[in-house]
């Protein structure tokens, strides 16, 4: 994932749509302050952290025959 850009509108939800450039989040940015009358920002993704393994623990013996 490369870095990305997006919008905020001020009192808005929250962005969604990431954009592949500077220059599209900000014409979008300045599509919707007009729209919306309101302050629009824009934001750019600086890091990231997500969680890429699973721990397993065993639980009491293992069985070597399960019945099923």
């Amino acid at each position: 994932m490369g870095r990305f850009w997006m919008v905020f509108v001020e009192g808005g939800g929250s962005p969604t749509h990431r954009h592949a450039t500077r220059q599209q989040a900000e014409a979008e940015a300045e599509r919707l302050a007009e729209k919306t009358g309101r302050r629009a920002f824009v934001l750019a993704a600086v890091s990231c952290c997500e969680v890429t393994r699973v721990r397993w623990s065993p639980v009491g013996e293992a069985e070597q025959d399960v019945p099923f």
